[in-house]
């Protein structure tokens, strides 16, 4: 979890870390970072700080990954400060393969050969990661939670059970999936906040890290698929990218944000690496062209929304679809019942073609999302067109089109999630201000206030236009 240079010393090495390790105050400062070196076979830091939400990752990561697992690592508090003390220090390895190699390492092997290794021309041109700024990064990411936190007291219920109980939700509500408390978040947000938690303690997104981190703690209502990359990987020992099942199901695309800010303009690798790491990041647990293609295309969505540019719903579902295709080539539309459109000849003509049918019809979100025409269960082929169509219908209204997504839809914390990253990315967060202070900010069961926390310090991160330390051997 520490990116350091390294500079040889007297005592044997001298290590700084990234930014990636914030001191208290969530503030970039030169004379501030976290400094550990290498002592009489001893890791010492007299500035072994960082935020609480940080720092219990950040150990654990250091003892997996910067000792050989051979080694004995130990953490001493001291003071203000932490002793990590190994056992054998000249086996120490600070070398990590950038995303664009390690899939096309993984490529190569024959372990990921369903999507293409490098970034295809149409994704790099369709992305701006300019967009991706302070207001964009807040955005996404509130805008995410708080319709992940509307919808999840309520998921998998009917529209009409959910308006006959609730009425038309518009604020924070408990039962029995939140234990009484209101604005408490799912999955949906805890995986998202996850990344960036491994952002912003190494500087990038290490799939190692992000696999270990994902395994750590509770995830709130997961899916089988989750599940069972959990079961491959802590309970079977298999590696991070032999965990993963072929699926259609949506939990890898709705946690894909943070991965923008990761590459926001002037940070780690751009577009080529942003690229690299959606499709390692979706495929930890969702194999296959389908999810893959789907969050790579999503994400373009994303950058071009925070552009502010003029918004074309035929544009927008052209560009969707080429990506898709040169993502994940022509993939079959495998939906199991008439649908009221034409299904074309794969999922991209599937997904343009709902939208399509859905806007020009004028069909309203319960329509929509309704059983008999296109659904909103966690299928991919569900909630994509469902939360794209949401999108363009309320382009304009980026609160509204939470709203809807949660009232109206099956799989709505998710479905609402997706929107409110999308709309925040557009709007950034005050669309969502009044909602915002009535979040729990909670990812863990026991922390309070991490959601503002990290989100604070994510907009620096940008802002600072951070880069991570030379990664060396």
């Amino acid at each position: 979890a520490i990116a350091a240079d390294v500079d040889g010393t007297r005592s044997g090495a001298a290590f700084r870390c990234s930014r990636g390790l914030y001191p208290w105050n969530g503030r970039w400062s030169e004379d501030t970072y976290c400094r550990i070196w290498l002592v009489d076979g001893q890791l010492c830091g007299d500035e072994f700080r960082s935020h609480p939400e940080l720092l219990e990752f950040t150990l654990a990561a250091a003892r997996r990954r910067i000792v050989a697992r051979a080694d004995d690592l130990s953490v001493h508090a001291r003071d203000n400060g932490y002793l990590v003390s190994v056992s054998r220090y000249e086996k120490y390895s600070w070398g990590q393969p950038r995303s664009e190699e390690l899939l096309g390492e993984l490529v190569e092997r024959g372990i990921m050969d369903d999507v293409p290794p490098t970034v295809p021309a149409t994704v790099e041109r369709s992305m701006d990661l300019d967009a991706i700024d302070e207001r964009a990064t807040e955005g996404m990411l509130i805008g995410g939670a708080v319709g992940d936190a509307l919808g999840y007291p309520v998921e998998s219920m009917s529209h009409e059970e959910r308006s006959r109980r609730y009425g038309y939700i518009r604020k924070f509500v408990a039962n029995r999936r939140t234990r009484g408390a209101v604005g408490v978040v799912s999955d949906d947000t805890q995986m998202s906040f996850d990344t960036l938690i491994v952002l912003l303690a190494n500087g990038f997104v290490d799939m190692e890290d992000l696999a270990s981190i994902f395994s750590s703690h509770r995830i709130f209502g997961i899916g089988g698929t989750v599940k069972n990359f959990l079961r491959n990987y802590k309970d079977e020992g298999a590696p991070w990218y032999r965990s993963g099942a072929e699926s259609g199901g949506n939990g890898a695309l709705m946690r894909i944000h943070p991965l923008l800010i990761a590459h926001a303009s002037g940070i780690n690798d751009g577009v080529r690496g942003l690229y690299a790491d959606l499709v390692l990041d979706t495929a930890m647990t969702h194999r296959g062209a389908l999810a893959i293609s789907l969050s790579v295309a999503f994400a373009s969505l994303l950058a071009r929304l925070a552009s502010d540019g003029k918004v074309d719903p035929q544009e927008e579902l052209s560009t969707f679809g080429e990506i898709v295709r040169a993502v994940g080539g022509r993939i079959g539309a495998d939906v199991h019942r008439e649908v009221p459109f034409d299904e074309g000849n794969d999922a991209a003509d599937y997904i343009a073609n709902a939208v399509t049918w859905g806007l020009e019809r004028g069909a309203s979100v319960e329509e929509f999302a309704s059983p008999g025409a296109v659904g909103s269960s966690g299928y991919l082929l569900e909630t994509v067109p469902t939360a794209l169509f949401i999108i363009l219908k309320h382009i304009d209204e980026p609160l509204r089109a939470v709203l809807e997504a949660v009232n109206k839809t099956y799989d709505n914390d998710t479905v609402a999630s997706l929107v409110g990253a999308a709309m925040g990315a557009r709007y950034g967060v005050r669309p969502f201000a009044e909602l915002a202070d009535g979040l729990c900010g909670c990812i863990r069961e026991d922390d309070v206030g991490t959601i503002g926390r990290l989100t604070a310090m994510a907009a620096e991160f940008v802002r600072a236009g951070a880069r991570p330390a030379p990664r060396r051997a």
